[in-house]
């Protein structure tokens, strides 16, 4: 080792201290545990002189303290008491004074450095003579002399063998040396605390300034030399929150950029914490052609600062390859905690598409919080699809319900349509949006109201006077009862048919369906009776077009069947369908149409219907505004049905009076 100008030792090699109300605290680097620790109370020193009547000290005193010996022979110190402290930590000593022959032995440790006094050290270091008398390191003048010439410097860790022990003596037993204890290497620490406030700090960037960073819970703690400017601060973070420094308040303070450690410092981070979530909702979420929706785009910020200066953008996507979509956009700021707040929100009246089209909005923000100013944050799509209320008419007759009447309606560009009967609805149950009187024909009601299109509604009710909304039905339907008792015959039929090829009155029997088909249309009178089962009709029913010489040669097809189905390719049915033996029905497919293009042909029954449950699976019509009032089903009581009952009834040789009602004379 080569003779030092200057002492310098790693900072673990140091003993610090500090006094914080009342209380002295020390830091020091413990090799047992490999990292610096803190204590609150000083490892104790025994210092022994020799002779005791020299002048100085002697007893036991804590590591830091200082005290001077003149006309002495020499100096012990060790440890009073407990040796853990010093077999656990690292620290250093330097001696001053160190010349005349004087000595040092030491162990627990070793010589590391010294000045131009020393003239031997054995191979150990654990052992140092000075020179005899002055040299040129001039240690005599002053005297007492601690420049750094004129010391030792001597280190200790657990990796050296033997107790802590100093013994300064001199080679010739002379009792007129002087020797100071000045303690361990030590210095004065601070702590510097840094508080996340809400968010998370780790030591980065690190502070080789520093002499210990270390946790506290979610705190960084840097201990610091008293007295040093720290300008090296670590970055915290936190979710969507943008760091704007650090301050000695905990909310609001001015952000310093560096602190003197003269005192134990506090920290805290402030935040800039915005987070801006976009959403769209749109109601109603389904509507026919032409209605109308509500788009509410609304941005939220649930952070606790305001929002930097936010562009956004509403996007609108339409499912049909055909139609181009449109953006919108704008700009804002947005207040702490704001909840939502709409932005760019309208009524869309551009729906003219056909059904299953889906309208969709997507709301864009961009920064959508203060930790990455470039991001943008995306709401989930909220769409309109463009459904179809498929719509029924009954033309010719009137309609007459043993339960309630309730259909749908769709106003496209304020024209209400819906499904309609041209005469009279009669129902036992209530009636809600079914048009009599022809109400929603043609090109549709404007102005639509329930006592508008009920004009021919019957209702029991005590007054004369239609109120809004109306209360509609509770009226007395007439029954038809024993219909096929009217149709006497049972030439047998079964499997499949050609209805065209039949004529007379067929009773079928068989638990198996009876399938009607067709090749021709019909020209005669056919009856078909089928009790128990299912009739499925499988392709169209259609009377001959043509000149008659009387009503007697009109054809009529008249099915009486526990169940009839009609199958979804069927377009035109000429015929009667009954089904009203207490649980039967009348289904217009095959099965219930789950998208718009099952079952989507239109459907026109020319004849009555007479069933207990009429089941109207088909979707045709509706498309589109212009196609608004196409009905699904049409179902039409033609003037022929009147005249083939007129002609069965007179072939029979009477016509019976059913019902007479005596009126008072019209003055």
């Amino acid at each position: 080792m080569e003779s030092a100008s200057a002492y310098s030792v790693n900072k673990d090699y140091i003993l610090y201290k500090k006094t914080k109300s009342g209380n002295d605290y020390y830091l020091y680097y413990n090799d047992a545990s490999d990292t610096f620790m803190i204590t609150d109370s000083s490892p104790r020193i025994n210092l022994n002189k020799d002779p005791n009547g020299c002048g100085g000290f002697n007893g036991n005193d804590d590591v830091i303290s200082a005290h001077d010996y003149t006309n002495c022979t020499g100096l012990v110190i060790k440890p009073s008491g407990s040796n853990t402290w010093f077999d656990q930590a690292r620290y250093s000593f330097e001696i001053g004074d160190f010349d005349h022959t004087e000595t040092i032995s030491v162990s627990g440790g070793y010589i590391y450095d010294w000045g131009s006094s020393l003239d031997t050290v054995n191979g150990s270091r654990q052992f140092a003579r000075s020179h005899s008398g002055d040299t040129s390191a001039n240690c005599d003048s002053p005297n007492w002399n601690g420049a750094d010439k004129c010391s030792v410097l001597i280190i200790f860790n657990p990796s050296y063998s033997g107790d802590f022990k100093i013994t300064l003596d001199n080679d010739a037993n002379s009792a007129s040396h002087e020797y100071t204890y000045d303690g361990p290497k030590h210095k004065s620490y601070r702590t510097l605390t840094f508080h996340p406030n809400g968010g998370s700090v780790t030591d980065s960037p690190s502070d080789s300034s520093a002499i210990w960073p270390h946790m506290s819970g979610t705190d960084l703690l840097r201990e610091y030399v008293k007295g040093v400017d720290v300008t090296q601060f670590p970055t915290p973070t936190r979710e969507d929150c943008g760091f704007v420094g650090w301050s000695h308040e905990t909310s609001g303070g001015d952000i310093h950029p560096s602190v003197s450690m003269d005192s134990d410092v506090d920290l805290y981070a402030q935040w800039s914490c915005f987070h801006l979530e976009p959403a769209v909702s749109v109601s109603p979420l389904a509507i026919a052609a032409g209605e109308s929706f509500n788009v509410n785009p609304t941005i939220n910020n649930s952070g606790n600062s305001s929002s930097a200066t936010a562009s956004y953008s509403l996007v609108k996507t339409i499912t049909n390859p055909n139609e181009p979509g449109a953006t919108t956009s704008g700009s804002g700021t947005f207040a702490a905690n704001s909840g939502p707040v709409t932005v760019l929100g309208y009524t869309e009246t551009d729906t003219d598409y056909v059904a299953a089209t889906h309208i969709c909005f997507v709301l864009t923000v961009s920064p959508h919080s203060a930790l990455d100013p470039g991001s943008v944050s995306s709401s989930p799509p909220a769409c309109v699809v463009i459904g179809k209320s498929p719509k029924t008419q009954v033309w010719g007759g009137d309609l007459l319900a043993g339960s309630e009447v309730q259909t749908s309606t769709s106003t496209p560009n304020g024209i209400t349509f819906g499904s309609w009967v041209e005469y009279a609805i009669f129902a036992t149950g209530s009636i809600k949006r079914a048009g009599s009187g022809s109400a929603f024909s043609g090109t549709g009601m404007t102005g639509a109201t329930a006592c508008g299109y009920s004009t021919l509604t019957f209702t029991n009710g005590s007054s004369s006077t239609c109120n809004e909304p109306p209360s509609l039905g509770g009226y007395t339907v007439q029954e038809f009862k024993n219909i096929s008792d009217s149709f006497p015959g049972t030439t047998p039929i079964a499997g499949t048919v050609i209805v065209n090829n039949l004529s007379g009155t067929y009773l079928d029997s068989s638990p198996a369906d009876l399938v009607l088909n067709s090749n021709n249309d019909i020209t005669t009178s056919i009856v078909i009776k089928k009790p128990s089962g299912r009739v499925v009709i499988n392709n169209n029913q259609k009377y001959v077009d043509g000149s008659y010489n009387s009503i007697y040669g009109l054809p009529q097809l008249v099915i009486i069947a526990h169940e009839i189905v009609i199958n979804d390719g069927v377009t035109d049915v000429d015929s009667w369908l009954v089904a009203n033996d207490g649980t039967g029905s009348v289904k217009t497919c095959s099965s219930e149409a789950k998208i718009v293009d099952d079952c989507n042909n239109p459907l026109v029954v020319n004849g009555p219907v007479i069933t207990d449950e009429l089941y109207l699976w088909r979707t045709a019509g509706a498309d589109k505004i212009a196609g608004s009032g196409n009905p699904a089903e049409l179902f039409n009581l033609r003037a022929d049905t009147y005249l083939w009952v007129l002609a069965r009834n007179s072939r029979a040789g009477r016509i019976s009076t059913v019902n007479t009602t005596e009126l008072p004379p019209r003055l």
